[in-house]
Order: C-alpha cells, then structure tokens, then sequence
C-alpha cells in the first residue's frame, strides 16, 4: 500500500537546515503549533541574571524570532558571536606532548578554532626561534 502523510518539519530560516535534536533525522510533527512548542521547550532555561542572550546558545536550542521566523542553534551562535565577538578559552598547548610550538583556543559558544605559535618560541619578527 502506498499512503501520503502529511507532516510539519522545522527549518532554519538562515540556513535551510532541518531541526534534528537527537542525531538520529529529522524531527517530524503533527501541527505547526505542536513543532513550535517543542522547539520552546528545547531551549536552556533562562536564569535572569541579564546574560540569558548569550547563555541561549551554549546549548542546542533553536530560537524563535519574533515575526515567527526560525534559527537554528549553529546560526544563532554565529550571529552571538559576530555581534559580541569570541567567548575563546585561554591558550593551550599542542596535544602532541611538545613535538611542536603550537597553541590553541576555540570559542565555547560556536566552536570556531585558532591556532597559533607560542609566542615564547617566537622571534620578534614572527619567526620561529
């Protein structure tokens, strides 16, 4: 038998990427109303201590726009990040036991990376030592 079923799926309204909230496909529901209310209740719960705009996006929560728009959690944390910078861990040591000079740093609300010389092996120049 073949039978159509019809069903709502959330989308982010920046990336075109579909809510997946547990890694195993898209979530499927069976009203608007129901996928916006399950993606409310995906969210952090807010702590009112004035930094819940940024605390939004450490976990993956799907914001809700105003005009009825959707963002998801990875497009959200790059908009947090753009417009109020890096949360970047402090500079750590290669994990290759000091086989290189290499430092790195990644941002705890996006994930994005750096890397960099020690600046404790590095000339005045730029140059390794």
């Amino acid at each position: 038998m073949i039978e159509i079923v019809s069903c709502v799926v959330a989308v982010c309204d920046t990336c075109r990427s579909y809510f997946d909230e547990d890694g195993e496909g898209v979530q499927h529901f069976a009203t608007v109303a129901g996928a916006r209310a399950h993606l409310a209740e995906d969210g952090p719960e807010p702590k009112g201590d004035g930094l819940d705009y940024l605390r939004d996006t450490t976990t993956p929560g799907w914001q809700q726009l105003a005009d009825g728009r959707l963002r998801c959690w990875r497009c959200e944390t790059n908009r947090l990040c753009t417009e109020h910078g890096h949360d970047w861990t402090p500079w750590q040591a290669c994990w290759c036991q000091g086989r290189c000079t290499i430092q790195l740093r990644s941002c705890q609300r996006c994930g994005n990376r750096q890397d960099r010389y020690d600046p404790a092996t590095t000339t005045e120049g730029g140059e390794r030592a």
